[in-house]
């Protein structure tokens, strides 16, 4: 199985929702992303991604790193001056040595580290300024991505023989190591390494993803998703026609619930 997406990505490092900028102004961050970024980034091919719109389990630090790290274009929106940003900023100056494209809106004050970099300047009411901009930033992630020996990263132009390989590798021996419980005797925990569709020897899966017995979708990068993915009924093209696993889930806690209110409802005296 890859962990590399097919199609290549944008990852987008901006602030949320509405902020208030230096001049007392109310900047709708979501409707630059939904009119401005994520349109413009699609039209040149490249799948937006923006890390709280990442539908999936697991902590937001850890998609906002691979994602840093793994998406082939990188747009950065420094408007607010916001730390997070330019944190984001310097890991993935760090990690990848170009697509890195930069923009504001029209009027932010520069800081003197990244002054020297090219800025895309952008503005949501104005067509034509607004038009131009997405053009440029069109050209540089085409341009970038033909030309992928060519470093817009200033990490890179200090160290130019800077390697950052992502060395995780599959598993594909299946081996068992157990170690024995002191404290209870003939009883032992142990590891499974392999292919986790050829583990077949547990009788208890606990999944400590999720809360509430609810499973990531079937498709995603992680154990829940796999293992509901392989319990699911599938036709010849490997679609899934019965979500098994996650239905058996769902009609198990819902039994649970109906369990809990009937003896809640007992014990609770009638006013």
């Amino acid at each position: 199985m890859s962990l590399k997406p097919a199609k290549r990505t944008c990852f987008v490092i901006m602030p949320f929702g509405d902020k208030v900028d230096k001049e007392g102004k109310t900047i709708h961050f979501d409707d630059v992303y939904d009119t401005f970024i994520e349109p413009t980034v699609r039209e040149t091919g490249v799948e937006c991604i923006r890390c709280d719109k990442i539908v999936e389990s697991g902590g937001i630090h850890n998609k906002m790193f691979f994602n840093i790290y793994d998406a082939d274009v990188a747009v950065v929106d420094i408007t607010m001056l916001n730390p997070n940003v330019f944190y984001e900023l310097g890991m993935r100056h760090s990690v990848k040595k170009n697509v890195t494209i930069i923009i504001q809106q029209a009027g932010t004050q520069i800081p003197f580290n990244i002054s020297g970099f090219t800025i895309v300047s952008y503005k949501l009411d104005d067509p034509v300024v607004l038009k131009q901009a997405a053009e440029l930033i069109q050209t540089m992630i085409n341009n970038g991505l033909a030309n992928v020996k060519k470093s817009d990263s200033p990490i890179y132009g200090v160290l130019p023989n800077l390697k950052v390989e992502n060395k995780s590798q599959l598993i594909n021996k299946k081996q068992f190591i157990a170690y024995p419980l002191v404290q209870v005797p003939g009883k032992q925990i142990g590891i499974i390494t392999g292919d986790l569709q050829n583990v077949k020897e547990v009788d208890v899966w606990v999944n400590s993803e999720n809360t509430n017995m609810q499973m990531a979708r079937p498709y995603e990068r992680s154990i829940s998703g796999v293992i509901r993915y392989m319990g699911a009924k599938k036709n010849k093209a490997g679609k899934i026609k019965e979500d098994t696993i996650a239905q058996e889930l769902f009609d198990g806690m819902e039994e649970r619930q109906v369990s809990i209110r009937a003896r809640f409802s007992t014990q609770v005296p009638a006013t």
